[in-house]
Order: C-alpha cells, then sequence, then structure tokens
C-alpha cells in the first residue's frame, strides 16, 4: 500500500479518490462526496486486509 497526498496528483493526473481514511476527523464543510466507495473511521487495514482474504477463499 503506498500513501500518496491526493494534492501531488491534481496538476498531473485525472484522480478520483474512491475510499478515504481516517474519516472520523475530516471536516463536515467537506462532506461526503458522491464517488466514494468506502470510508473507515481509522486507516481500514484490519477491513481491506480481511476483505481480501475472503475474496481469495471464494476463488
Amino acid at each position: 500500500m503506498t500513501y500518496t497526498p491526493a494534492g501531488f496528483l491534481k496538476n498531473d493526473v485525472d484522480f478520483s479518490p474512491q475510499v478515504e481514511i481516517f474519516a472520523y476527523n475530516k471536516y463536515k464543510c467537506f462532506g461526503d462526496p458522491e464517488i466514494l466507495v468506502e470510508s473507515f473511521d481509522h486507516n481500514g487495514t484490519v477491513e481491506r486486509i480481511s476483505a481480501v482474504i475472503e475474496a481469495m477463499n471464494q476463488t
């Protein structure tokens, strides 16, 4: 997993984040973008690893 501040990409890449992490302390004025697929109060590592393991077991 690589963490890249989205501001680094704004002029070079057409990028729309689909997951937000550490959402517990975001400012309410930013709202909830409609493009988000997932939102985690913390970093979401446990949830995401669990989802990967579950997907691997289904194949």
